[in-house]
């Protein structure tokens, strides 16, 4: 695969970041069948003092990893809270995790989804506020939303599992097939959004795989 070209960071007028949207349709139907297969991902690990993780839905005790979500082929870049809005509704896009400010997660594993309530999904806790995760929402966008059930009917749009084959990322459980993270192009400030990665998408979907 060949690998685009790291660009220099881009800062707008008064130090906001430039955000680069996604062009295309985001519209589909969710795919509500997700798939559970061995974990495929790697991530740049901080580990916090050992202990039990949390369950998702709640504040999450001391020994919950704190990780980076990043690129495989690409591996400077990182999922980060755009411009340090981290409340609900907050976008993620792409940064340069060296210049990030919100690129790190409270790795939350285990957590029971499916008829079966299988633990077999993780949810990805904002360190800054851990009452919102990285979430996808209706539009699949990548966002953050509440932990748990966002206010909604299960499977909710904060719950992640690994995807191998092809697609081999993270897929969210909500939107299923359709709902592989993704960002359209390794730059600066792209939004990332959910896609069906075993269709040739022309974006960049593999994460930290090594």
């Amino acid at each position: 695969m060949h690998v685009p070209s790291i660009i220099k960071t881009q800062i707008g007028s008064g130090g906001t970041r430039q955000r680069h949207k996604r062009t295309g349709s985001r519209s589909g139907r969710r795919w509500l069948a997700a798939l559970a297969a061995p974990a495929a991902i790697t991530f740049m690990a901080l580990l916090a003092p050992a202990g039990v993780a949390s369950a998702a839905t709640a504040a999450p005790a001391g020994g919950v990893p704190t990780v980076t979500i990043y690129l495989s082929n690409a591996p400077t870049y990182c999922a980060d809270v755009h411009n340090n809005d981290n409340k609900a509704g907050g976008i993620v896009d792409l940064y340069l995790c060296k210049n990030a400010k919100n690129d790190h997660w409270l790795y939350v594993g285990g957590v029971a989804c499916g008829t079966g309530g299988e633990n077999i999904c993780t949810e990805f806790i904002d360190t800054k506020n851990t009452s919102v995760c990285l979430s996808m929402n209706g539009a699949r966008n990548v966002v953050l939303q509440n932990c748990g059930t966002n206010g909604g009917n299960p499977p909710d749009e904060s719950l992640w599992i690994v995807d191998t084959g092809p697609e081999n990322g993270w897929r969210n459980f909500s939107w299923g097939g359709n709902g592989d993270l993704a960002v359209a192009a390794v730059k600066q400030d792209d939004d990332l959004f959910g896609v069906n990665a075993s269709s040739p998408c022309g974006c960049q979907f593999h994460w930290s795989v090594p």
